[in-house]
């Protein structure tokens, strides 16, 4: 019943039952000034920025600041099969991590990095690819939303490789939460992140994504300044301590799609 439950794009009956006046209803509760996070990139001054978000302002109803998006409780414990007639089954594997502005952000982003955010480098990469061949690809990560979103774990195997492929997963999970990454494996995903960082605000449009991001989560408006510093300032024991506090195998949701062989 939550709304981070609900697809984005609609399903089929969703889609069909909108009516004009639901379109109308949503503009007028939700696209108004006190619900806008207005964000300004470009070679204008601040003057003339503050014009153009005026005028923008000017236009849009007043309305009324919507209330925020309730917690998140956490599914119970579940292995899922859905049939789907292919070689390939697909896998994703889930619990809920943690929201934005979370202490332990940046903790879990380097720690993740190292368990299956970076690539052929990780530990995931190798304990399933590499070692045992189960998987092209295979990887992990953290959606921090308004409140706590996903953490999730995703790979696509044979389908009479899944299961073994699942179990491998929450080796490497219990193992990495237990003790964590090795002093080699955190100054490698820092100096990945570090070096890689530029790139990702390289345009004005990178910026204006995170600007976007900064105003609409409330987040400190030196985010991107300190963003690099709080990256080289995480250690072993941080992220072997925000493991333990946000990830457990015993919660995990594993939902498999592909051929009968793969439950």
């Amino acid at each position: 019943e939550h709304p981070y439950a609900q697809p984005v794009h609609g399903d089929e009956e969703s889609v069909e039952k909108i009516k004009l006046s639901d379109i109308r209803n949503f503009h007028q509760k939700h696209i108004t000034v006190n619900n806008a996070i207005l964000a300004i990139v470009g070679d204008l001054s601040r003057a003339k920025a503050e014009t153009v978000a005026e005028n923008i302002s000017k236009s849009l109803p007043r309305g009324e600041k919507l209330s925020p998006v309730t917690s998140v409780q956490s599914s119970k414990p579940a292995i899922e099969h859905i049939e789907f007639p292919s070689q390939q089954a697909h896998v994703r594997i889930g619990q809920i991590g943690i929201e934005r502005g979370n202490p332990d952000y940046f903790s879990l982003y380097v720690g993740n990095h190292i368990l299956g955010g970076g690539g052929f480098t990780s530990r995931l990469v190798e304990e399933v690819r590499s070692k045992r061949g189960l998987s092209y690809s295979v990887y992990s990560y953290f959606i921090p939303l308004q409140q706590a979103g996903p953490f999730l774990l995703g790979l696509q195997t044979r389908a009479d490789q899944a299961q073994q492929a699942i179990e491998v997963c929450n080796q490497v999970l219990n193992d990495y939460i237990e003790n964590g990454p090795t002093e080699e494996e955190l100054a490698l995903s820092k100096k990945s992140i570090v070096s890689g960082f530029p790139l990702r605000i390289d345009s004005n449009r990178d910026v204006l994504g995170y600007l976007s991001l900064i105003g609409y989560y409330d987040l400190p408006l030196s985010y991107l300044q300190d963003f690099t510093t709080k990256i080289e300032q995480v250690s072993l024991q941080d992220i072997k301590r925000a493991f333990r506090k946000h990830v457990s195998t015993k919660s995990f949701v594993t939902i498999v799609v592909g051929s009968e062989q793969a439950s």
